[in-house]
C-alpha cells in the first residue's frame, strides 16, 4: 500500500512538473516570438532602405538562426558592398537553411540564382531549381485538394476540371503568362 501511494506521488509530481514545464515552455515561446517579431521589423525596415550592413550586423548576434534569417543574411552579404564575408559563406548559409528545414522554397531558389549568375555553376543551378518547383508543385498539390474539399463542402464547385481550370487561371494571368513564354522565347 506505501509503494502504490508512493507511485501515485511521483505519478502526480511528474505530472504537475510537465505541466509548470509547458507554462514556462509557453512563456518563453512567447518572448522568443515577441523578440523575432522585432527582429523580423527591423530586418524589413532596413532592407527596405537598403542598409544591408545593418541586417548582416543584427543577425551576426543571432546564435540561433532560422532558414529565413540565413536565407535574408545571405542575400544581405551578396548586396552588401563592403562586408567580411565571402561567396563560400553565402553558400554555406543557404545550405544551413535547407538543413534546418528542407521543405523551406526560398534558399532552393536563392541558390539556383547563386550558382547560374555568381559561381557560374549551371549544372548546380539546375539542381536547386529543380528542387524548388518539387516543393512548389508540392504545395500547389495541397493547396489544390484543401480548396477541391473546402468547395466541395460548401458546393461552390462541383466539377473539379472547372476548379483545376478557375486555378490555373488564378496562378498566371494572361499578362504574367505572355511575359513568361517572353522571356523562354528570349533565352531559346
Amino acid at each position: 500500500m506505501l509503494l502504490n501511494s508512493m507511485n501515485l506521488g511521483i505519478k502526480n509530481f511528474k505530472s504537475l512538473l510537465h505541466e509548470n514545464y509547458m507554462k514556462v515552455t509557453k512563456i518563453e515561446d512567447h518572448r522568443k516570438n515577441k523578440l523575432m517579431k522585432n527582429l523580423d521589423s527591423e530586418i524589413k525596415k532596413n532592407i527596405d532602405s537598403k542598409n544591408y550592413d545593418e541586417v548582416i550586423r543584427l543577425l551576426d548576434n543571432e546564435t540561433n538562426m532560422s532558414p529565413y534569417h540565413c536565407t535574408v543574411k545571405a542575400t544581405c552579404i551578396q548586396l552588401s558592398e563592403n562586408t567580411k564575408y565571402t561567396l563560400e559563406d553565402v553558400e554555406r548559409l543557404l545550405l544551413k537553411a535547407i538543413e534546418i528545414d528542407g521543405k523551406y522554397l526560398q534558399p532552393y531558389i536563392e541558390l539556383g540564382y547563386f550558382y547560374h549568375s555568381v559561381l557560374e555553376n549551371e549544372d548546380k543551378a539546375e539542381y536547386f531549381f529543380s528542387i524548388a518547383k518539387k516543393i512548389l508543385r508540392d504545395y500547389l498539390v495541397e493547396i489544390l485538394i484543401g480548396d477541391f474539399q473546402v468547395r466541395n463542402e460548401t458546393g461552390t464547385e462541383k466539377n473539379i476540371i472547372d476548379l483545376l481550370n478557375a486555378f490555373k487561371d488564378s496562378v498566371f494571368d494572361d499578362k504574367d503568362f505572355s511575359h513568361i513564354v517572353k522571356l523562354a522565347k528570349a533565352f531559346s
